[in-house]
């Protein structure tokens, strides 16, 4: 008896996990995960259908999504269950992703594992507090304010690179995953950047298409008109505009003045592979969740990393030659009037069996 209670409580905290790993992001709201749960382990596999494509066809910015839900899922089964947890990242090839235009075949294995025995582990200070995050954390599209404190700073980093040792164990020998803060000079450098791709993105017809596609909210997904932000009205930061349409923009909320001087963290990788996009998601949200555990807020300009010229160009404007740019965060303090705009998450029972 007293062994099926417990197998019973397993399984809710299970499930729990499961939920966290749900709210990670994930681009456009479009969360690509399903969750195949057996004894002691949890299978993430990619779920490939509704995915945007024109700004995604290699499935970067998919199975950066996966990641991210890997890094939720993780600390979720470490402090709901307090066991010592391993998670192998893609540890079989992926399939799945195909072309704009061409047919996506399922995935033939899943993208990450997460696995626990029976010894009790305590999770840490530091996990509680990203894991207690996971609820709060959203992307904002809002202008962000104040500065970021050095602590902060401190906290981000540490739990971005060097990875967990859970993590360092399943990625084996894998040079970690890096995050650059830019200074003043490179954060303007970077913004332009930005710029140039989205204004390139606003003339492409089948991008507009698209973003119309995930302007609302449809079964669990998309980003509804309550978390579109307003468009920049200096022209500095060029946040993910959702207003915009093939016939010409939809509402949105009035021009706002954003930050002069946004406050970037930039996530890196050795590798440009599938693996590296899944590691760089990980490492993202953990960076996120640092951020929202130390009271800030966290916006995404991923246009950048949309376009494989301006990627390089950032890497040599930052320096970090041999790597690639992955992900570009801007970090900050919300507006006291500003509530947060929230996406809504598929219903558990659509993204989980077994």
């Amino acid at each position: 008896m007293t062994a099926r209670i417990i197998e019973i409580a397993t399984a809710r905290r299970v499930r729990g996990a499961v939920a966290d790993a749900t709210h990670a992001a994930s681009v456009h709201n479009s969360q690509p995960w399903r969750f195949v749960v057996g004894r002691s382990r949890v299978e993430l596999w990619l779920d490939p259908r509704n995915r945007p494509t024109v700004i995604d066809p290699e499935g970067r910015l998919a199975l950066a999504s996966i990641g991210a839900a890997a890094a939720n899922l993780e600390l979720g089964l470490r402090c709901r269950l307090q066991r010592e947890v391993r998670l192998d990242l893609l540890p079989g090839a992926v399939a799945g992703l195909a072309p704009p235009g061409a047919a996506e075949a399922p995935a033939r294995n899943p993208v990450a594992i997460a696995t626990w025995g029976a010894a009790t582990s305590v999770a840490t200070a530091s996990e509680l507090k990203l894991h207690d995050a996971i609820p709060s954390r959203h992307t904002t599209r809002q202008p962000l304010y104040g500065g970021v404190s050095a602590s902060a700073w401190e906290f981000v980093h540490d739990v971005v690179a060097p990875a967990p040792p859970e993590a360092e164990a399943a990625i084996g020998s894998a040079a970690p995953v890096g995050s650059v803060r830019p200074d003043d000079a490179q954060t303007a450098m970077l913004l332009d950047l930005v710029a140039d791709v989205d204004r390139r993105w606003r003339h492409d017809v089948a991008y507009l298409a698209e973003i119309e596609r995930w302007s609302h909210a449809r079964a669990g997904r998309g980003v509804p008109r309550g978390a579109h932000g307003p468009r920049d009205a200096s022209g500095r930061v060029a946040a993910r505009d959702f207003s915009v349409g093939v016939a010409g923009d939809h509402w949105r909320p009035a021009d706002a003045y954003f930050e002069i001087s946004p406050q970037l963290l930039v996530i890196t990788t050795p590798g440009d592979d599938a693996q590296a996009w899944v590691r760089a998601g990980h490492a993202m949200q953990r960076a996120m969740l640092a951020a929202t555990a130390r009271g800030l807020d966290v916006g995404v300009l991923g246009q950048l990393v949309e376009d494989p010229a301006a990627r390089r160009r950032a890497g040599v404007l930052l320096g970090v030659d041999g790597s690639t740019v992955q992900q570009v965060l801007r970090l900050g303090r919300p507006g006291a009037d500003r509530a947060p705009g929230r996406t809504p998450r598929r219903q558990l029972r659509t993204v989980i069996s077994g």
